[in-house]
């Protein structure tokens, strides 16, 4: 009998597709992302306008001249700037409609009905445009080989510089995927405004560095250099990750516990600030103020609803577990006892010259009790005014920013009318006017123990309104910790002598 000839197969059955062991969800938006118009027409037009710059270039100055040098700094102004603001504005303004998109549909249960967790979806989005931003930054590396040949290039510093620039629209990205599991379309607005800020302030810093030498050209030649530069990657890494978290918190189910791993990690990152950056007043209180001002608002912004299983890890803690449940259970409840932990590392890091040095402590040991009053008022809002709020971060968001608004108008006024000393008693009801005058009392000798009275009183009044409005919250936890408690077994009745 005679045997077949062998098939050949189809041009299509030759194509190698994505590895199993990728994501199906990194899969799915690669797949999706590769064809859509915004990334087609960043990806030509960075090709094309490098390539004339580049060749514009070359037939300008001879390769090596003194002519060239120059020629050389300028051309890498025009590609860092190119490359910014398709790494740092254009991808990340896409990431906008990453969850938003699945809300939107009402495909999300389904998403979560498969071994997709919340944070396996959120990454995965994440991951899919990062990707496709790595892929820009490969495709515009033979122009920097070109950039070489004309001379003048310190290649260390610019492919550091690159690759810092990546790392910023990593975490940009995060910030916006993070942002898409928000409702509201005005705070995903202010996000996409912000980015666009970026766009015209980044082009003119990276083209006035990359040109003149600036400071973006990094040597990394000293200790505290290195220190500085690890302590700004680590800021950018934890931006990302925050954000990320606080997207996927937003649309994990009730069984789902991702506010322990979140507030362990800020701890860590404060810890490692706190290690590598000087106190000097302009580098570690800046960025602790920021990491524990995002730990603060994701705390008091929390649901508290979750399910009994959340509970159990924390039973095998044995009896540290109350106290580890205080801290570190998901909800706003537990929330303002983290926040008291905060509190307390900071005062205590402050009191020992750690945090800053004595200088600048005198000078703003006032700020740091109106920041935290100026946090604590909207979750007292949303707490009392807008307990059935859907998204509880949206709403502590939208109050935020009221509450500036109304600063700002008061701020405004006191300066028209020179009336900034008087208004200094509606602090304690609006503790961002104190913020924003700040400034001004000093100028008035105001800094003294009076204004820190008066940021100090809506501190302890604010955490007293959470601690009473959170006692029904723990209720219901410890009635949950309750029904995890073993049945005794049944006793069994044997036939005795004395029970016969």
């Amino acid at each position: 009998m005679p045997t077949a000839p062998p098939t050949t197969p189809a041009p299509a059955a030759l194509l190698a597709d994505f590895s199993d062991r990728l994501s199906p969800i990194v899969v799915k938006e690669l797949r999706q992302g590769l064809r859509q118009p915004t990334f087609v027409i960043a990806f030509l037009c960075l090709q094309v306008l490098l390539c004339i710059v580049v060749l514009v270039a070359v037939l300008s100055a001879p390769v090596g001249s003194h002519a060239g040098l120059r020629v050389g700094s300028t051309v890498s102004g025009f590609f860092f700037v190119l490359l910014g603001i398709a790494i740092l504005v254009v991808q990340p303004l896409r990431g906008l409609g990453a969850l938003a998109t699945e809300i939107k549909a009402d495909t999300l249960d389904l998403l979560l009905l498969t071994r997709l967790n919340s944070w396996r979806i959120t990454f995965g989005k994440w991951l899919a445009l990062v990707s496709q931003s790595a892929l820009l930054v490969v495709a515009v590396l033979p122009y920097l080989i070109l950039r070489y040949y004309l001379g003048g290039m310190q290649l260390f510093s610019e492919l550091l510089a690159l690759l810092t620039l990546f790392i910023a629209s990593a975490s940009f990205t995060g910030v916006t995927v993070g942002f898409s599991a928000t409702a509201s379309l005005v705070i995903r607005g202010l996000v996409a405004l912000g980015i666009l800020l970026v766009l015209l302030v980044v082009p003119n810093m990276l083209a006035a560095s990359m040109m003149r030498g600036g400071p973006l050209v990094l040597t990394l030649s000293t200790r505290a250099e290195v220190y500085g530069y690890a302590g700004f990657i680590l800021m950018l890494v934890f931006f990302g990750y925050y954000f990320l978290e606080m997207g996927a918190t937003q649309i994990a189910p009730a069984a789902e516990n991702r506010s322990t791993c979140k507030r362990l990690v800020g701890l860590v990152v404060l810890g490692l600030l706190a290690w590598l950056l000087p106190n000097d007043g302009n580098a570690l209180f800046p960025c602790w103020l920021i990491v524990a001002s995002l730990l603060i608002v994701d705390a008091l912004s929390e649901r508290p609803e979750f399910a009994a299983s959340v509970l159990r890890p924390f039973r095998r803690l044995g009896p540290l577990r109350y106290l580890a449940s205080a801290f570190l259970l998901p909800g706003w409840a537990s929330g303002i006892f983290f926040v008291a932990l905060l509190v307390g590392i900071t005062l205590a890091l402050v009191k020992a010259d750690v945090l800053i040095n004595r200088t600048y402590a005198d000078e703003l040991r006032a700020f740091g009790p109106l920041w935290l009053a100026a946090l604590l008022l909207p979750a007292v809002v949303v707490s009392v005014f807008m307990r059935k709020a859907k998204n509880l971060f949206t709403a502590y968001t939208v109050v935020f920013i009221a509450s500036l608004i109304v600063a700002l108008v008061f701020f405004i006024i006191g300066q028209t009318t020179n009336t900034t000393k008087q208004m200094m008693w509606l602090v304690p009801v609006c503790p961002s006017l104190g913020i924003m005058s700040y400034g001004d009392y000093g100028r008035a000798n105001l800094k003294g123990d009076l204004l820190l009275c008066l940021a100090l009183i809506p501190c302890g009044v604010f955490w007293l309104v959470l601690l009473l409005r959170s006692l029904a919250h723990w209720t219901r936890i410890r009635t949950l910790d309750h029904s995890l408690d073993a049945k005794p077994p049944a006793a069994v009745v044997t036939a005795t002598p004395d029970a016969a």
